[in-house]
């Protein structure tokens, strides 16, 4: 009877694993398709802080960046910074759990032989 218990509970942990590897696999079809957008308002930020120097720069004032401007160099800094982590972060998951994944057919093949 223990082996059998065993038997379903590997089972269980195997669907379970496939359901999170579902997970984990739309997680990150999500963050592909939010690319386009973080490139759009980084390119966006960007133009908006070119146009903010050459206002200055060809205004009297000396070409520093105003503090409007560099608040959002901050924030897209800022949000670049947590995108990579985000993204590096579901990569190493990602490859940790193919790696659980690839573990558990080498048990569940072992442990067929034990359970039958």
């Amino acid at each position: 009877m223990y082996y059998i218990y065993g038997c379903n509970h590997l089972y269980t942990q195997f669907f379970d694993d496939i359901l999170l590897t579902v997970f984990l696999k739309d997680l990150q079809k999500a963050i592909l398709d939010h690319v386009a957008d973080v490139e759009y308002v980084n390119k966006t930020g960007e133009d908006l802080v070119k146009r903010s120097s050459v206002a200055s720069s060809s205004s009297d004032q000396a070409a520093k960046p105003s503090d409007q401007t560099s608040v959002l160099q901050l924030q897209l800094a800022s949000l670049n910074a947590r995108w990579r982590a985000i993204s590096d972060n579901i990569q190493e998951k990602l490859g940790q759990l193919a790696e659980g994944i690839e573990q558990l057919k080498i048990f569940e093949v072992c442990s067929y032989y034990v359970c039958v």
